[in-house]
């Protein structure tokens, strides 16, 4: 019979029915007295109401009314109802993912990826704000009636501000979810969820758990030792992509794992998208390139090294000059100005006119240094030149030096 019977009124909610019995208590579907809305009720059981079940069910309370989520079933409130205190959170209309996994047999990959990709972006989330959930399962989480993935029960989650509610060297959780170094009794943190996750990912795939047996001794050696079926063994037809995601989990050393959930997360959006139609893929590290990338990234690889070593043979390279020639630009373009007389004291001084070959620029074949001559006072004056086929005029009063092409 349940503790909470229908129409029993907990806070602003009437008690409508019971939806689910868990190991720290009742789940009851209730009713909003006032405006209707639907929502669940999970109740404490009244042998746990005392001591560290107490404290971890106001531990979860705390932690996931902190947390606001799409993946995340949200919490309302914390009802103390008479002698019973109550979590009321968002009802989830729907079956849980383990139902619909032995249901279906096993998930298409596709399906499977998509309901990961919503439970890694929400273990990632609860990630960045400290929070571990150590308890990441099937039955945990819940399919809403538009497809979404929801996270649900957080009665052994841990946070930052999470008192210390495990004694050392005792074993928290469900046995073939947990990860070696949980099963050797340490407290884990987050690559332990990413481990659960990998068992999820194996589960909805083939339909069954990768560490399952009725010996829970065979069990937790399996874990700690990493022996189980790959998953294509179970169910042909797998992506091998697909499959690694599930071996990048299931590491026996933490730091060999996915670092993070986002990491996980990024890695299963990448499975999710189509391969080019015609195209393999290489692995680069921890990715999967397509081969068209690769190779277009190897050829502009090799363009920008030729291009570098054609660069450092023009800078180094000097070709032989000639004694009395000019060896610097700076030279050079002193000696011209010089010697065209742009450096005396005419002032502004343009020059103008084609070269036979109807170019607009004087090569060095075509110019002639003009001959100077000193006036009365000792200043400098260009006269003609005497370049063939360029007559060029002194007109001293706009002092302008004017070449043009006879």
């Amino acid at each position: 019979m349940p503790v909470l019977p229908p129409n029993t009124i907990v806070g602003k909610y009437r008690i409508d029915n019971l939806v689910g019995v868990g190991g720290m208590g009742e789940v009851y579907r209730a009713v909003h007295v006032q405006n209707g809305n639907v929502v669940a009720v999970k109740s404490l059981n009244n042998d746990r109401e005392s001591g560290t079940a107490l404290a971890r069910f106001r531990n979860e309370a705390i932690i996931q009314f902190n947390l606001r989520h799409p993946n995340v079933a949200e919490l309302y409130e914390y009802v103390d109802y008479p002698g019973r205190p109550c979590i009321v959170m968002e009802f989830v209309e729907g079956q849980t993912l383990h139902d619909l996994v032995r249901q279906e047999k096993g998930l298409p990959p596709a399906r499977a990826l998509e309901i990961l990709a919503g439970v890694c972006d929400a273990v990632a989330y609860m990630h960045v704000k400290g929070v571990m959930h150590r308890d990441i399962k099937s039955e945990n989480i819940r399919i809403a009636a538009d497809g979404t993935a929801k996270l649900l029960d957080f009665g052994i989650a841990v946070g930052k501000s999470t008192p210390a509610l495990t004694r050392a060297g005792h074993v928290i959780g469900t046995l073939q979810n947990l990860a070696p170094e949980q099963v050797r009794g340490l407290r884990g943190d987050a690559r332990s969820d990413v481990w659960a996750l990998g068992v999820l990912m194996y589960e909805m795939l083939t339909g069954n758990m990768p560490f399952d047996n009725a010996d829970s001794g065979k069990v937790a050696r399996n874990i700690l030792e990493v022996r189980y079926t790959p998953a294509s063994e179970v169910k042909p037809g797998i992506p091998k992509r697909t499959e690694r995601l599930i071996s990048g989990c299931l590491l026996a050393k933490p730091e060999e794992r996915f670092a993070t959930a986002g990491i996980l997360l990024r890695e299963v959006q990448r499975a999710r998208r189509p391969k080019p139609p015609g195209l393999g893929v290489v692995r680069i590290g921890s990715r999967e390139v397509p081969v068209l990338h690769a190779a277009i990234g190897v050829a502009v690889a090799i363009l920008l090294a030729g291009y570098l070593v054609i660069l450092i043979g023009l800078l180094t390279h000097r070709e032989p000059v000639p004694a009395g020639r000019p060896t610097t630009m700076i030279q050079r373009t002193l000696g011209v100005a010089a010697g065209t007389g742009l450096l005396n004291s005419f002032g502004d001084i343009r020059l103008k006119g084609r070269l036979p070959d109807g170019r607009g620029s004087l090569n060095r074949a075509q110019s002639a240094r003009p001959s100077l001559s000193r006036d009365r006072q000792g200043a400098v004056s260009p006269k003609r030149l005497s370049t063939p086929g360029t007559e060029c005029h002194n007109q001293s009063r706009r002092k302008e030096l004017s070449c043009f092409h006879s």
